[in-house]
């Protein structure tokens, strides 16, 4: 047990400091990149079609409450996400803001259909329980000001949580590979890939960057190596939370995957991009000097901008929640400003070309330091 916990926990040890800074990155890239669920064009309008799965927190319910429920849980769910931000009440905004998100997709899946962007809005419930807000916030300046105690997690309940979250992912990844196995992926006379491709170019017309190039390729082996290739990743990446080393090749790997899945199916992997992020080597890294030795005039100005733009942004959120009832989500910056200019969103398109040069500088440099350690 002692083995385990020093293998295991203790690899996935990260400071304070570094999560309060992926709590910052976590945001913005949330506000610049994907924005925010909404849940208020929900109603019980929709009854008729309410059929909830059976583990779910909506089948406690005969039907969709009014919009107004489905507003106040937009209002909160935007709330607590500008709190985790600005660091107001951290740990408990974290709390809340995952909980007001599953209670909402709880309902959303009720027509049938579930998605997979759920690790993205759980990392804060996790995180804030581990203390992501003890620094770069407004809990800290009032720690400073009233002399109060910190209310921060201790080391070794801080890797735990921290470890458990890369279960939660390697379990995610493993679940998938088994449901296709079971599925008879591993047939020699099935081209489950293929199979996948024609659907999602025929039936969804999801024919944008690489998809007629793929659709062209009639190779069985080419087809089956994807198939192979694709499961013995998914069901492997269980094994590989037992140390954070082998997790963070296999995030890389993942960050691959998700490229092709873009290329060739249209699906974007936004949602995990961030999360995977949170378990790189942040000691290897260097920080702008405004981080490690702060100006106090440089670090006023960036905050109070970053404050002016984020409330913007609240307001702007609030505003179409409580008077725009059919959008299924809160644009991103980038979002809003292309729907200003007339000109489609390229959100997704930004994060794949930032992915790859991000993902190849990231193991250039873990490579790199590893080798001078061994020196």
């Amino acid at each position: 047990m002692i083995l385990l916990e020093k293998f295991l926990f203790q690899s996935y040890n990260t400071s304070t400091k570094h999560l309060a800074i992926y709590r910052i990155i976590y945001c913005v890239f949330i506000i610049v990149f994907t924005g925010l669920p909404s849940f208020n064009w929900l109603s019980n309008y929709f009854n008729y079609f309410f059929s909830p799965p059976k583990l779910s927190i909506a089948n406690l319910f005969d039907s969709f409450p009014n919009q107004s429920f489905f507003t106040f849980l937009s209002v909160i769910n935007i709330i607590s996400f500008f709190f985790i931000f600005w660091g107001i009440w951290t740990k408990y905004s974290s709390i809340i803001f995952t909980c007001t998100y599953i209670l909402g997709s709880n309902f959303v899946f009720s027509f049938g259909k579930i998605d997979h962007g759920i690790l993205l809005y759980i990392t804060p419930l996790f995180l804030g329980l581990a203390g992501w807000g003890r620094y770069y916030s407004f809990d800290n300046w009032r720690r400073k000001t009233t002399h109060s105690e910190e209310d921060t997690a201790s080391t070794d309940r801080k890797t735990f949580i921290i470890s458990v979250l890369a279960l939660m992912i390697g379990f995610s990844f493993f679940t998938a590979g088994i449901v296709k196995a079971y599925g008879g992926w591993w047939k020699w006379n099935v081209e489950a890939v293929r199979f996948h491709l024609y659907d999602h170019y025929y039936s969804w017309e999801r024919v944008k960057y690489l998809a007629n190039f793929f659709i062209k390729i009639d190779n069985h082996l080419f087809w089956k190596l994807l198939d192979y290739l694709t499961l013995s990743f998914e069901i492997g990446f269980l094994l590989s939370v037992v140390h954070r080393n082998i997790f963070k090749y296999f995030l890389s790997a993942a960050v691959i995957f998700h490229c092709f899945v873009l290329l060739m199916f249209n699906i974007t992997f936004a949602a995990n991009l961030i999360v995977y992020l949170l378990f790189i080597d942040w000691e290897k890294f260097r920080y702008p000097s405004f981080i490690n030795k702060p100006n106090q005039s440089t670090n006023y100005k960036i905050k109070i901008i970053a404050f002016l733009i984020s409330l913007s942004l609240l307001f702007c959120w609030i505003y179409k929640a409580l008077n725009v009832h059919d959008t299924s989500d809160y644009p991103s910056i980038i979002g809003i400003t292309m729907n200003l200019l007339s000109k489609p969103d390229i959100s997704t398109i930004l994060i794949f070309l930032l992915s790859i040069p991000t993902l190849a500088f990231i193991l250039f440099i873990q490579w790199k330091m590893d080798i001078k350690t061994t020196q």
